[in-house]
């Protein structure tokens, strides 16, 4: 027992790729019209044992059972590490909320991950509870491996067909794509109305001014995902050096969101490029001062942004993109706490704000 925890404490890191099979998702009593949702998915979790986890999942579907921990504090154990967590999930109704408290283990034999053991308790609207046991290891399952974790257990019956909006979208794009110049009128509003180009994609550049006519430079230099930016500033308050940062456009492609954090000041900044009007975005730099807690939750040193620019193609640093995306979204919820606070809290963080107005190229 004390010969492993030796074995787990001399990694700096690990990862642990689990498969999420069907046999699992019977033995947890889950219901079987949930069991697409989840056969055949693989959990991904990046431990550092500085004591912190996260789950940097492709698939989102899976912080169901992992409780969705982004650098998380876990404990070590005789067997691996224990961490615990509770997040709040949206229902199938509008109004349904659900909390989900987690306590969940994964084991860990002579430095390599086993098995991810998740108690998962569900309150709110209904109440459920399950403890899922779900096979891991330390690399990435094929796609052979995959397919097999998603086969019919013996007696299971097939689901009953559904239509397939993802494939209907899928046929459409690959129609809209290669032969656009061809298709009739029609069918080209129907393809611009299904798959609209992202404005972000159209304008890289913009200069920005404010009202004493202050003028910073903002550059795209590449989206991954459609929604992940690598983004820079060129800022005269800054001695004109160019920052590049990381960001996140909104699911309606109208905004885009990056942030900077002074560790020392302990101040979270956000920057803002907000949708067009009137053929103009407007860009805003807001400042909070944040506390220790929240300094604590919100700084992270893997990130390879929030510096100055020393790459003329700073699209070359996203070679941990799974990370970079962990860590802009879990600043975005920092930020969305933040603003959910009272107005008396929220006005004693805010400091400096400043707004500038861009040009939008008409396309």
């Amino acid at each position: 027992m004390f010969c492993n925890l030796t074995n787990i404490s001399k990694a700096e890191e690990i990862e642990a790729f689990c498969l999420i099979k069907r046999m699992d998702l019977r033995q947890a009593n889950l219901d079987p019209k949930d069991y697409s949702r989840f056969a055949g998915k693989e959990i991904y979790f990046f431990i550092r044992f500085d004591n912190l986890i996260s789950d940097i999942s492709e698939d989102e579907e899976v912080s169901v059972i992992t409780g969705r921990p982004f650098m998380k504090e876990f404990k070590k154990t005789a067997n691996g590490i224990n961490y615990k967590n509770e997040i709040d999930i949206k229902g199938d109704k509008e109004e349904e909320m659900l909390k989900y408290n987690y306590n969940n283990t994964i084991r860990i034999v002579d430095g390599k991950p086993t098995s991810l053991y998740a108690k998962v308790d569900q309150s709110g609207w209904s109440f459920n509870s399950w403890n899922f046991q779900i096979d891991c290891r330390d690399h990435k399952y094929s796609d052979a491996e995959k397919q097999q974790a998603k086969n019919l257990l013996i007696g299971e019956k097939p689901p009953t067909p559904k239509f397939d909006k993802k494939k209907a979208d899928m046929f459409l794009r690959a129609i809209c794509k290669r032969n656009y110049q061809n298709l009739s009128l029609e069918m080209k509003k129907k393809c611009d109305a299904a798959f609209p180009v992202n404005p972000f994609k159209k304008q890289k550049e913009y200069v920005c001014r404010n009202s004493s006519e202050e003028s910073i430079k903002l550059k795209i230099y590449a989206i991954y995902k459609d929604k992940y930016v690598v983004i820079s500033e060129q800022n005269p308050d800054l001695d004109n050096v160019e920052m590049v940062y990381f960001g996140k456009i909104t699911t309606d492609d109208k905004q885009l969101t990056f942030f900077s954090i002074n560790s020392e000041e302990k101040i979270l900044t956000v920057f803002n490029l907000q949708e067009i009007k009137d053929n103009k975005r407007k860009f805003i730099h807001q400042m909070f001062q944040l506390d220790d807690e929240e300094l604590k939750n919100v700084l992270n040193t893997n990130t390879v942004f929030d510096k100055k620019l020393d790459d003329p193609n700073p699209s070359v640093y996203v070679k941990q993109q799974d990370i970079e995306i962990g860590i802009v979204n879990n600043t975005i919820n920092i930020f969305q706490s933040i603003k959910n606070m009272s107005e008396e809290k929220l006005d004693k963080k805010k400091l400096d704000l400043k707004e500038y107005f861009c040009d939008v190229n008409k396309f």
